[in-house]
């Protein structure tokens, strides 16, 4: 009988602890469906139902964002992130010479996410303590378990690389994903900055077809539109408010007296 039990426990090892379980390269399918659920379904709902923290929403509090600056560079990276996630689920690895590069990209995905969740964590308590939607806000800390472990994944299917070529490839993916982004965010506030100031002391008669360009962006340009709300505020000029009424109506599909009475609250 001892005999028997001693055999059973060579041919059978110990199971892997759950924290190596997540990084192990055999994934099985719940995790699969929570790294898509959590790595990407999550972060889009967060953006969407994002109550103050890049931008403001009906689903917040009437005030400015916290961090409007970073919405465009959060975004970008967020998307890239999970290109490259969906990406490497659907390779399966198979891109063997790109698996580095994959790997950097959502290692610094991961290391990011946590930076952010840490950032978010005073604001998601007292989200949570007083409505409840803060919960959201701890969405991060999940999120970079994802793209951390697969990024360790995709850095051990690139194995067979030489390993000049593999530290490259991992400097680079995080090169490009944290570049990628900031130039883009650099470009469109430039382009918003100037059709706002158009419209806000420009030519009335580009006025409107300014804002017919910023109507595609908006979502992502949003809390740069308040600065409509307080120059509208601001304007002594009749024909001029109703101008930057007209043109935030466009761009956004409100009304910007609602949101100056949501400002000012």
């Amino acid at each position: 009988m001892y005999g028997t039990i001693l055999q059973t426990e060579i041919l059978e090892p110990p199971k892997p602890r759950w924290w190596s379980r997540q990084f192990d390269d055999k994934v099985p399918r719940p995790q699969i469906v929570f790294d898509i659920v959590v790595g990407v379904i999550a972060p889009l709902l967060c953006f969407y139902f994002d109550p103050i923290i890049f931008k403001s929403s009906d689903f917040g509090f009437g005030g400015p964002a916290l961090f409007p600056g970073y919405q465009v560079v959060v975004y970008t990276f967020s998307a890239l992130q999970m290109v490259v996630l969906c990406l490497w689920y659907l390779s399966g690895g198979a891109f063997r010479s790109w698996n580095p590069l994959i790997a950097g990209i959502l290692i610094c995905g991961g290391i990011f996410s946590g930076v952010v969740g840490l950032v978010l964590s005073p604001f998601s308590v007292f989200g949570m303590m007083l409505y409840g939607i803060g919960i959201f806000g701890f969405t991060p800390f999940f999120t970079s378990v994802v793209y951390l472990r697969n990024g360790v994944r995709a850095w051990r299917a690139g194995s067979s690389a030489p390993a000049l070529f593999r530290t490259s490839s991992l400097f680079l993916g995080i090169l490009l994903v944290v570049i990628i982004p900031l130039i883009l965010s650099a470009q469109l506030h430039t382009f918003v900055d100037n059709s706002l100031n158009i419209i806000i002391r420009g030519d009335s008669r580009k006025a409107l077809a300014v804002a017919q360009q910023l109507k595609p962006i908006n979502y992502i340009a949003s809390s740069e539109m308040d600065r409509l709300v307080l120059a509208y505020m601001s304007e002594r000029d009749e024909a001029r408010r109703e101008l930057i009424k007209d043109c935030y109506q466009e761009i956004t599909g409100e009304n910007i007296e609602e949101r100056a009475r949501a400002m000012m609250d």
